[in-house]
């Protein structure tokens, strides 16, 4: 054959199709290389496969997987969504969409998949482990989603009763329990995966966490100082410290927390609970500029990024400051019993607050300008078009100028902001109208006692002592929905609580801010409720866990409001017991108010 004839037979040879790949070789090759952790070659095999067969369903949920992997969610969702309108019957196919769905936060999508791989497939664990997990996230994370708790627990459950001995279950059992605030049955779960698997630092810092919950010191500091034994970072001594610093041993825990800055001088997160600490111990001004961190750790929030520099005490008589809002309607109206000061030393005060309170603040402070947070956001930075102010700070970083120690903070104060006189008057004749005796107004929880919020409040029925007082009129100043708690409560303790259809505890706050100054009394824990009665000066019997952070190691008294006095929960004490102790000083109270 000639040179010519060989290069035309060359030519012939390369314009011939590609061999058919078959699928099926081809696709195991692919799921051999995911196993081993190559993700170039099980897209490589993958690809291969669908140029000649488009509609091999196997290889196009491989695909979807290999691109979820890599995080293009969305190719991995429209590969897989193909795949299952090819084959819709394999359980395996919808379980991995719903990770893919979920990741890219598609939940309720994504726990129908899941539910539908375990339709299609009743023994398929995996589906029901991811939706247990997800689901277990999903309600530690979005404010009141206790459906979502439920849904996870029930799963775990399902679970365990196919394999009692599942460390996953069982871990994930102990964490749902723990957000719902079921603190002994969590302890046991995990309890039960330390024992299984001693290496699961998580189980021993979750069941650490438990035991601080139970007032077992001791053991939670055991479970915290094992984690630690495993796991090789500065945070896990922080919750060594926490709990030391829980139980009054404030010098231990302090130490502890230098240890873990010493090795981790730059985490936001550490640096703040170092603060709460500090702050526990009555420790300022330290507590304050390490309590700047929260920002950083995201423990304090908003982070905004403001177009003008932070105030830092210095002269302002002839600029404007702009004050903002951060956190919730209780840290609002505590931060609020600074701004006269600053409106005293500023040329102009410009205050951003939640929408809620701006009548209120308006009110009470009439030179100031109020409104609603401006967030609009370019390239990161927020833009005020000129910005009508010359610094800035945000609320709770105003004591570290302001409240520098426990002497700064007024011993004789009453109230600092202003209701509306006229509806005070409206709610103090409808109170009248109830007939002699104290109105004491209650609330006994927050709307967020996920976790280890649940330790600060009580429930509803341990408060037959309190109901028991005669000649009392119970005012309802809990916000979210209680209706069935208060019912029930009538009905087991006999008593009436008070509530009116034309207020919205939660959102007219001026209208709540009247009703509060027309009462005699109100109990209840550290929210925004007992924020708004000590912000009116009415006396307020706060209950309080032993050890809180926010009381800045004050004895009895709430340092931000004289008027608010505080109930300690020791940790070796059941809340039934305070409040037997707050009956009977109620009873004292009301027969003062009948000697009167």
């Amino acid at each position: 054959m000639g040179k010519k004839q060989r290069t035309r037979q060359r030519r012939r040879t390369s314009t011939r199709p590609a061999p058919r790949v078959d699928a099926v070789t081809g696709h195991e090759r692919a799921v051999a290389a995911l196993r081993r952790g190559d993700l170039d070659g099980a897209e490589h095999e993958s690809r291969r496969v669908l140029r000649t067969c488009p509609d091999h369903a196997p290889s196009l949920n491989l695909l979807g997987v290999v691109l979820g992997s890599r995080r293009d969610l969305d190719a991995a969702v429209a590969h897989m969504e193909r795949a299952i309108a090819l084959d819709g019957d394999v359980a395996e196919y919808h379980h991995n969409l719903g990770i893919a769905l979920g990741e890219r936060g598609d939940f309720d999508d994504a726990a129908a998949e899941f539910e539908r791989a375990l339709e299609l497939d009743p023994t398929y664990t995996a589906a029901l482990r991811t939706l247990a997990d997800m689901q277990r996230t999903r309600g530690a994370s979005e404010l009141a989603r206790v459906d979502l708790l439920d849904t996870s627990v029930a799963a775990y459950r399902q679970l365990l009763v196919r394999d009692p001995d599942d460390v996953h279950a069982l871990l994930g059992l102990g964490l749902a329990l723990q957000e719902q605030g079921r603190t002994r049955p969590a302890e046991l779960a995990l309890a039960r995966v330390t024992e299984l698997d001693p290496a699961q630092h998580v189980a021993w810092t979750a069941r650490g966490l438990a035991l601080r919950l139970l007032g077992r010191f001791d053991e939670s500091v055991e479970c915290f100082t094992r984690a630690t034994e495993l796991w090789d970072d500065p945070r896990a001594l922080g919750n060594v410290a926490l709990t030391l610093a829980d139980r009054g041993s404030f010098d231990e825990a302090i130490a502890m927390y230098r240890e873990a800055l010493r090795r981790a001088p730059d985490d936001p997160q550490v640096h703040f609970n170092y603060a709460a600490a500090l702050l526990m111990a009555g420790r300022l001004p330290d507590a304050w500029d390490e309590f700047e961190y929260g920002l950083a750790s995201g423990q304090r929030r908003p982070n905004r990024t403001l177009p003008a520099p932070r105030w830092n005490g210095e002269d302002i008589s002839d600029k404007t400051i702009l004050l903002w809002r951060e956190q919730g309607i209780g840290d609002e109206l505590l931060c609020a019993s600074m701004f006269e000061e600053v409106v005293a030393r500023a040329g102009r005060v410009i205050i951003e607050c939640s929408i809620r309170l701006i009548p209120l603040f308006q009110r009470t402070f009439p030179t100031a300008i109020v409104r609603e947070e401006t967030l609009s956001m370019a390239d990161g930075i927020e833009q005020v078009d000129p910005p009508d102010y010359d610094v800035q700070i945000p609320f709770y970083s105003l004591p570290r100028l302001l409240r520098p120690t426990l002497d700064a903070f007024p011993r004789d104060r009453g109230a600092y902001l202003t209701p509306d006189p006229a509806a005070v008057a409206r709610w103090r004749a409808r109170l009248d109208a109830l007939g002699d005796g104290p109105k004491v107004g209650m609330s006994w929880r927050s709307r967020n006692r996920h976790g280890d919020r649940a330790w600060y409040y009580t429930k509803l029925h341990q408060w037959g002592p309190l109901f028991a007082t005669p000649d009392v009129h119970w005012v309802l100043l809990q916000y979210d929905d209680c209706e069935a708690e208060v019912v029930e409560a009538e009905e087991r303790f006999g008593v009436t609580i008070h509530r009116w259809p034309d207020i919205d505890l939660m959102v007219d706050l001026d209208d709540v801010a009247a009703l509060t100054s027309a009462l005699d009394l109100a109990i209840g824990p550290a929210t925004s409720v007992a924020h708004m009665c000590g912000a009116l000066g009415i006396e307020t019997w706060q209950l309080s866990i032993e050890h809180n952070s926010t009381a800045l190691g004050a004895a009895d008294r709430y340092p931000w409001m004289p008027s608010n006095r505080l109930f300690r929960r020791r940790a070796d004490e059941s809340w039934e017991s305070v409040i037997d102790a707050v009956a009977r000083e109620l009873r004292a109270f009301t027969t003062g108010a009948r000697a009167a």
